[in-house]
């Protein structure tokens, strides 16, 4: 087996420094918009196991990110500085601070677009990935389609990618089709085509993820759409569990929706965009119905303002949306940093025999597996033009956090650094996780959910144990100071799908080392009940 790389230990440790939580608690407390070192306000006399493992942040394991990220320091000071500062209602306000938040919100739209690679007309601020369901499945298809249409589904989807469309076909008495997953843990192509050849222009939509939040995989994205293109039928694409691994272009993916949370991009929670394709959204109807999405109302007739607005009525998290905005900023300028990294090769094998001396290396054989998966196809390719965006003007003359966003300039990030930076991330989690990977196979103990041999998997892996349950092995990780996730991840089908009741995820967000990985195996490699 090649070598393989990770992010060197300096960068590495540059990343995570900018993360209060991995910090000791007793310079994470913030009073008065700083630091103090004053831990009495959450430190018991005694201090329980669960004190304890609170307040050694410093040693915290976080492999959780596919659940929430942590967020960076510039984030959480972004946050506490609007509503310090600036915390006021936009649309109309002719007050100062009213008219900067103004400034803001536009701005952000326009750095979320550019994230996706679309216009700020197109994205849509929601709350996650969640609302950015429901919107669609209420507003798209109780509108759009009819008794006898069809909503396709995938089984290996989360459930939130699943339940919105089942209620909306309930509602206009539609039907709902399940996209089986094989036995190689993909989704069915042939039966998406049989679904076409049934169906014809009665399949309306198909509603699939884009990197699988159990399995890790990327799900063949262009070849779906082509396929869907070609009959008519649109597509609504759940990115919440890529955005923060792989670039996203949805000019490129040619999707009609395309949806992701700022939570799991380092960003605060409530936070997330809904992307529209231009030619749906004149013609869609808003979700929620209320103030500010609106030019005029009479008792007979309502006026909706332009897209965005007329999408997102009452007083929106404006401060959570301005710090979502400046998360993205802070990722564009941490891949930045990785490119010019100067990775470290290791040799994945000789790590787990490093923790693991009693593993034998005939073990390690990934031509039992077959080659490499069909997931591996480029998504680097990404252009983003050179479309540009006038820069705000600072009415207060100060130079501020959030003036960052105001003054944002899309043309200064560098996108060939933003590119090679997300493919030294890749390669760095890969890695990491095939680590773990290697291991499952010289272990009796475990064994990988999903495809077993080297490919790749974008942020998580996810393993089954013969000995213990994965809830129990997450209680006796977290006695360590080890968080991972445990259950069936908002997933029944597919788990039920492949006869399992619980798994145990372990998930990377660019905080993590190997280290993390480390400390990971050891413990999984000695837990006991």
């Amino acid at each position: 087996m090649s070598n393989s790389s990770i992010i060197s230990n300096q960068t590495s440790q540059k990343i995570r420094a900018q993360f209060p939580i991995f910090n000791d608690s007793s310079s994470s407390n913030y009073s008065n918009g700083s630091y103090t070192n004053d831990r009495s306000s959450y430190q018991t006399q005694n201090e329980s196991g669960l004190d304890k493992a609170v307040n050694k942040n410093a040693d915290l394991v976080y492999l959780d990110s596919s659940a929430t990220t942590q967020k960076p320091k510039v984030v959480i000071d972004t946050l506490l500085e609007y509503y310090s500062k600036y915390n006021s209602n936009v649309h109309r306000g002719v007050y100062k601070i009213s008219e900067i938040s103004e400034q803001l919100w536009t701005q952000s739209h326009k750095i979320v677009a550019k994230f996706l690679n679309s216009t700020p007309e197109e994205i849509v601020m929601v709350s996650n990935t969640t609302h950015a369901v429901n919107f669609v499945a209420m507003s798209y298809c109780t509108e759009y389609l009819s008794e006898g249409d069809v909503i396709a589904v995938n089984e290996m989807d989360h459930h939130s990618n699943m339940l919105p469309w089942i209620k909306a076909a309930e509602l206009v008495k539609a039907k709902v089709e399940w996209i089986p997953i094989t036995d190689s843990f993909e989704p069915d192509l042939n039966y998406i085509d049989f679904l076409i050849r049934k169906y014809r222009s009665k399949l309306k939509l198909l509603a699939t993820t884009e990197v699988g939040n159990v399995l890790g995989t990327r799900l063949p994205l262009k070849k779906i759409i082509e396929m869907c293109k070609k009959n008519g039928t649109k597509v609504f694409v759940d990115g919440a569990q890529a955005v923060s691994h792989s670039m996203v272009d949805v000019r490129k993916i040619d999707c009609d929706f395309y949806a992701f949370s700022g939570h799991k991009l380092y960003a605060p929670n409530g936070t997330g965009a809904l992307y529209i394709n231009s030619q749906i959204r004149e013609s869609l109807k808003p979700f929620m119905y209320g103030g500010g999405q609106i030019k005029d109302v009479t008792r007979s007739s309502i006026q909706w303002e332009d897209s965005p607005t007329k999408f997102e009525s009452g007083t929106q998290s404006i401060g959570e949306v301005v710090a979502f905005a400046r998360a993205i900023l802070w990722f564009w300028d941490t891949l930045e940093v990785l490119s010019a990294d100067t990775s470290t090769e290791i040799d994945k094998v000789l790590t787990v025999k490093e923790l693991c001396p009693e593993v034998s290396e005939g073990s390690y054989n990934d031509s039992t597996y077959g080659t490499s998966s069909s997931y591996s196809s480029n998504v680097y390719n990404s252009s983003y033009g050179n479309n540009t965006y006038s820069q705000s003007t600072n009415t207060n003359g100060q130079d501020l956090l959030c003036d960052k966003v105001m003054n944002f300039k899309v043309n200064r990030v560098n996108w060939g650094k933003v590119k090679d930076g997300y493919k030294k991330l890749h390669q760095h989690e890969n890695t990491l996780i095939d680590i773990v990977r290697i291991y499952t196979q010289s272990s009796d103990k475990f064994k990988v959910f999903g495809p077993q041999s080297e490919i790749d998997r974008y942020g998580l892996i996810t393993l089954l144990s013969e000995e213990l349950h994965p809830h129990d092995l997450a209680s006796l990780l977290a006695q360590d100071n080890i968080c991972v996730r445990a259950g069936m991840h908002c997933a029944h089908p597919l788990h039920r799908r492949f006869g399992q009741n619980a798994s145990l995820r372990m998930s990377l967000g660019i905080y993590n080392n190997l280290d993390d990985v480390k400390k990971f195996i050891k413990a999984i490699n000695s837990a006991k009940l």
